[in-house]
């Protein structure tokens, strides 16, 4: 509820908000954090969390001040940290030691380590304390972190280009190019915010993706290859670039043991998964496992057929970008197979001209 805040309040939550997303793309799998002091109305220091590892946001303001910040108001979209688990020193007692009269925070921290635990220190130190301004735009914000913390898998965004008639490529097996050299731009932009990509065997049988950050900013990310049968080239670039060693092929149980050991043997890291009735991998099993041993928060699908067709029949995405190009193919393969959609929410359009990026998201 925004009721106890401001306007000037809202302001600088938003201006917090523009902070942390200069650190997109090099955060992950941490939040984007922003942070703003301001004292007798003016702010006096500001920071973000510039990269994994790096000062948290609040040590960036309080570095950055132009004067002291004892008695003034520190504005933070996330709740301060209070644990040590972690490589950089917590910031609770740090805002305590700088006598800051009076914090706001947009979100509670779903991390179990801290969950409300900084701001209960904060005020047992006198503070007053605010939170849920702006609650829902700051979720929207940092929704790979609070959807990996609660339900303990990655956040699923799915990037599928289609023909105006419904087609992702002119022949099952065969590459087919749609979009543009923008859209392409969009996509590694897509990769660089993600822990790691996905595609199933066939699209490394038929289009061979690097799946590498080559036409934008941002690190590397892992490389998922989903083979029920482990029906794939290993002369293909994810297996032979120099990059293997973020590579991970997952098949299902049943797959032989000659054959895992056979790409295992070529430095290739290979995990058996549970299957579905019908001999599939199972998805779900899937993500629990690229969270639990890679720490992987965000999942980035880009193929296939078959995985777009398990992903809307089991509801198990997201976030669902559809590249829409303005080319007419006539016939092919369509983007899923046998499935019913449910109610799917537009919620943004992006021009990528001559394409569009519709951005779909599940009804609540």
């Amino acid at each position: 509820m925004d009721a106890p805040f401001t306007d000037f309040d809202r302001q600088m939550m938003r201006r917090c908000f523009t902070l942390a997303q200069k650190g997109r793309r090099w955060v992950h799998p941490n939040p984007m954090v922003g942070a703003v002091i301001v004292k007798n109305g003016q702010i006096i220091g500001e920071g973000f969390h510039r990269y994994f590892g790096g000062p948290h946001a609040e040590v960036e303001a309080f570095n950055n001040a132009q004067e002291d910040v004892s008695g003034a108001t520190l504005y933070c979209n996330l709740e301060p940290c209070c644990h040590t688990n972690k490589k950089t020193p917590p910031c609770t007692p740090l805002i305590i030691s700088k006598k800051i009269k009076r914090v706001v925070v947009c979100n509670i921290d779903p991390n179990p380590e801290v969950s409300g635990k900084g701001l209960q220190q904060l005020r047992a130190a006198g503070i007053e304390v605010q939170e849920g301004l702006l609650r829902e735009e700051g979720e929207q914000l940092n929704r790979f972190f609070f959807t990996a913390m609660r339900k303990k898998r990655p956040f699923v965004t799915v990037k599928s280009a289609h023909s105006l008639d419904g087609y992702i490529a002119r022949q099952k097996g065969r590459q087919t190019w749609l979009t543009s050299n923008r859209a392409i731009r969009f996509v590694h932009g897509l990769r660089a915010e993600h822990d790691a990509v996905l595609v199933g065997a066939g699209t490394v049988r038929s289009d061979d993706p690097r799946l590498t950050v080559r036409h934008a900013r941002g690190p590397q990310p892992w490389r998922i290859i989903l083979s029920a049968n482990l029906e794939i080239p290993p002369g293909a670039h994810v297996f032979s670039d120099g990059r293997q060693a973020r590579t991970i092929v997952f098949t299902r149980d049943a797959t032989s043991e000659a054959k895992i050991s056979r790409w295992q043997t070529a430095g290739i890291q290979v995990y058996r998964l549970p299957e579905t009735e019908n001999g599939k991998v199972a998805f779900s099993a899937l993500l629990k496992t690229l969270y639990r041993q890679f720490g992987i928060a965000s999942l980035l699908v880009e193929g296939g057929q078959q995985i777009f067709s398990l992903l809307v029949q089991e509801a198990l995405w997201d976030e669902w970008i559809v590249l829409q190009t303005p080319k007419i193919l006539g016939s092919g393969v369509p983007v899923w197979q046998n499935v019913s959609a449910t109610e799917w929410h537009l919620h943004k359009i992006k021009r990528l001209d001559p394409d569009v990026a519709l951005i779909y998201t599940k009804e609540k």
